[in-house]
């Protein structure tokens, strides 16, 4: 099945599009799952398709080509709209726990990586921060990083009868 999805996005990469120029496959390795971060391949994916000048439209057909293993089954299981539009870079980061609880525990459970630097590892834990915040749609206030703090904190203490009375139950700090 592997061999049949990469060889019908391979034949879909290699039509004309409306300004009769060729799409070409991209020039990038393919996704990696043991040494791949989802997050971090379609980073890297998006800006080479911008420099490109890759139409949006394309990007997720054109995705699927570098896709192997279980992200590839994923794409393959996903309604053919929404594998063929803008909703695949969403969902495959749902998969892969790249959302707004995946960088909450992120940022809670950070250790220091073997030979990582203090400066690093300030800079890694910083950056799940302002993920979490930008995917808890909160505005850069400090009221709003003020609440989240305070809800986070309280969801970790209250008893779990009372979870459901303000929102999202944490099942891990």
């Amino acid at each position: 099945m592997e061999l049949e999805l990469r060889m019908r996005g391979t034949a879909e990469l290699n039509t004309t599009n409306n300004n009769d120029q060729v799409a070409r496959a991209p020039k990038l390795p393919a996704f990696n799952e043991n040494s791949d971060k989802m997050d971090a391949y379609l980073e890297r994916f998006e800006r080479f398709a911008a420099s490109n000048n890759w139409g949006q439209e394309t990007w997720a057909v054109k995705l699927s080509a570098l896709l192997t293993g279980k992200a590839l089954d994923f794409y393959a299981r996903q309604p053919r709209d929404d594998a063929e539009d803008n909703k695949l870079k969403g969902e495959l980061l749902k998969h892969y726990d790249f959302t707004e609880e995946g960088y909450r525990r992120r940022f809670r459970n950070c250790k220091p990586e073997d030979g990582e630097t203090p400066n690093l590892f300030v800079e890694r834990l910083s950056s799940y921060l302002q993920t979490w915040i930008q995917l808890a749609g909160l505005r850069e206030e400090y009221a709003d990083l003020r609440d989240l703090i305070i809800k986070e904190q309280m969801l970790t203490r209250v008893p779990k009868r009372w979870q459901h009375i303000y929102g999202n139950k944490r099942t891990s700090p």
